[in-house]
């Protein structure tokens, strides 16, 4: 039995490339730093308080001087005032946009060309972070839509070459 991987699609997979491009509405994002030279710490609080208001975060991120992450539109009250003592900024109207592809960091290229197309649009991009079967998106809410149209679109005459 041979140990080498075989990437060749088989009759029970799904068609490799982008299948479907979605829009998940009603996020916000958050966004704590601090001054400490030393974030560590400062994350840490951040995170237990958010912990302890039990709300569920989504595309956590961190930065040289603090953290960001998303929540549900109608969590933002209970995140700010779970996080008052750390002056959060809150960036609301904010949507995901998830490109779905099979093995998609398996696909050269793929997640390379769904971002060039992305930045290429001009749209409003908050953040991004990519899984192995999708690429997420956080962007201004208008330019969802559109963004989503226009990466499909893209990316399906792409599986058409």
């Amino acid at each position: 039995m041979s140990l080498v991987a075989n990437f060749y699609e088989t009759e029970f997979e799904r068609r490799r490339g982008v299948s479907q491009v979605t829009v998940r509405p009603g996020f916000a994002q958050i966004h704590v730093e601090s001054e400490a030279e030393s974030p560590s710490a400062f994350r840490l609080a951040v995170l237990a308080a958010v912990a302890e208001a039990n709300i569920r975060i989504s595309m956590l991120k961190l930065e040289s001087r603090g953290l960001s992450f998303l929540v549900e539109a109608d969590r933002v009250d209970a995140a700010t005032h779970a996080l008052k003592g750390f002056s959060p900024g809150v960036r609301s109207n904010c949507s995901l946009i998830e490109v779905h592809a099979v093995n998609m960091r398996d696909e050269e290229g793929l997640i390379a060309r769904v971002i060039a197309t992305a930045i290429a649009s001009g749209a409003t991009m908050n953040h991004v972070g990519d899984m192995h079967d999708r690429i997420l998106i956080a962007v201004v809410s208008s330019d969802a839509q559109p963004l989503a149209d226009q990466l499909f679109a893209a990316l399906a005459q792409d599986d058409a070459s």
